[in-house]
């Protein structure tokens, strides 16, 4: 499946910034402590091994990292703008898109991504743009 680009904890920090800048909220981690902060880093490169060690294409790989990282509370604010921009940029940077690119639509698929779609689902939407439930 080739040697693709992941995100490191330095990235994914910096997008969260990005976000927390661009839209408002609270810029920090769930809790401050030094302990959560290496549970917070160490559940980040879990989520990326397991990515990386996922058989299949690039676009099961984003859904599962899309999936994974929009579920894992680290941020106080911005979890799944996080999530998403940190996707896209994976996709992006090895090639691939996100083929929904309307704001509202994006929107609104990740407001009910936490509970309401497995990976396959987010699999079929980041390829075709499909929300089906």
């Amino acid at each position: 499946m080739g040697d693709y680009w992941y995100p490191d904890w330095d990235f994914y920090q910096y997008v969260h910034t990005r976000m927390i800048d661009e839209f408002g909220g609270y810029p920090d981690l769930e809790n401050s402590n030094k302990w959560f902060l290496d549970a917070s880093i160490s559940t980040f490169n879990e989520i990326i091994l397991l990515v990386q060690d996922l058989p299949g294409s690039l676009t099961l790989k984003a859904a599962e990292m899309l999936n994974l990282l929009s579920r894992n509370r680290i941020w106080v604010d911005g979890q799944k703008r996080t999530a998403y921009v940190t996707t896209k940029s994976f996709l992006e940077l090895n090639g691939g898109s996100m083929r929904e690119t309307d704001p509202s639509k994006v929107s609104q698929f990740m407001r009910n991504l936490t509970f309401k779609y497995s990976r396959e689902q987010v699999e079929k939407w980041i390829r075709n743009g499909e929300m089906s439930v």
